[in-house]
């Protein structure tokens, strides 16, 4: 009887710390987003056609880069997503343009991310 006892003890503790850990672990949860473009005649919806998914996928996997490699190495597309998410639990803004070039601001901290060709994001 004890041992049914201290058997169903450890298998409720157990419950309990992979929920804890389970719910305070840091995410990213994606929520609503929307297209923007600067000039609809060159860039649709269709060139940033990411889910949100491959948005959340993009946010864990992406590097942070500095302004000048973005402005040096990249000509960014006049459209892009634009959305929120909690990010390391934090309400953040974010953009992510067709080559995945992403930024993020969280209170203030404003990043530059990328993920180059060769790192691709698995599409969901």
């Amino acid at each position: 009887m004890k041992f049914a006892c201290l058997a169903a003890l450890a298998t409720l503790a157990a419950l309990i710390l992979g929920f804890f850990i389970f719910f305070f672990q840091p995410k990213t949860i994606v929520g609503s987003y929307k297209f923007v473009s600067g000039d609809s005649e060159v860039c649709r919806p269709s060139d940033v056609d990411f889910s949100g998914g491959e948005i959340q996928d993009f946010f864990k996997s992406a590097k942070i880069v500095s302004s000048r490699l973005i402005h040096d190495e990249f000509d960014l597309a006049p459209c892009y997503l634009e959305g929120r998410l909690i990010h390391q639990l934090r309400i953040c803004s974010w953009t992510l343009r067709p080559d995945r070039i992403g930024t993020l601001e969280c209170a203030g901290d404003f990043q530059y991310l990328l993920i180059r060709e060769q790192e691709n994001i698995a599409p969901q």
